[in-house]
């Protein structure tokens, strides 16, 4: 089981939401991308701001988390919102339920996945996705300064290969990568 180091958080603060109410910056950005009515798979949902928006937009969303509290608090915000989200309590690397999605996304979740366990989720969630569907992931890093003073990431591969200092470059497969300091943003194509 891939372990959330949020899960205790949201036990200790039941009726606090750690990460606010508002959706994230990139599920806003993201969501300009979908057509309407578009199914929607959010790994490591947490409290769920972000599949909310998602529904509250048209959205039919699936939010899977391992952690019951922060499952709780998801669906009592989307019961605030007067929106419907499928939440599953499962554990992102191995409970993806059955597609096809439009988008499978996540926000700072994806690099707790273990390694072995990541090279073998990718292929599943590009077979749950449809033709022309995205994926989009912030997946967060660690930074080093070089010699120099520049920034340099470590890398994060999806195929759960070493994790080497590099520079991060879009390639054909990733038409957008943004770089902030010690996040990494990708939308993909699968």
């Amino acid at each position: 089981m891939t372990r959330s180091p949020w899960a205790r958080e949201y036990v200790r603060k039941p009726n606090e939401y750690i990460w606010g109410l508002a959706p994230s910056q990139f599920a806003r950005e993201v969501r300009a991308l979908l057509p309407p009515g578009a199914r929607v798979l959010e790994l490591g949902c947490g409290e769920g701001r972000d599949s909310v928006y998602f529904a509250s937009c048209g959205c039919d969303v699936t939010g899977v988390d391992v952690s019951a509290a922060g499952l709780h608090k998801a669906e009592r915000l989307a019961r605030a919102h007067g929106v419907k989200v499928r939440w599953l309590r499962g554990d992102a690397a191995h409970d993806v339920p059955a597609g096809p999605f439009d988008l499978v996304y996540s926000c700072g979740a994806i690099h707790y996945i273990p390694r072995r366990p990541r090279a073998r989720l990718f292929p599943r969630l590009k077979a749950r996705t449809r033709p022309g569907g995205w994926h989009a992931h912030v997946v967060f890093t660690e930074a080093d300064s070089d010699r120099r003073g520049r920034r340099e990431f470590r890398e994060f591969r999806p195929e759960g290969g070493d994790e080497r200092p590099s520079r991060p470059r879009p390639t054909r497969l990733v038409p957008r990568l943004t770089l902030h300091r010690e996040r990494l943003s990708v939308l993909v194509h699968p």
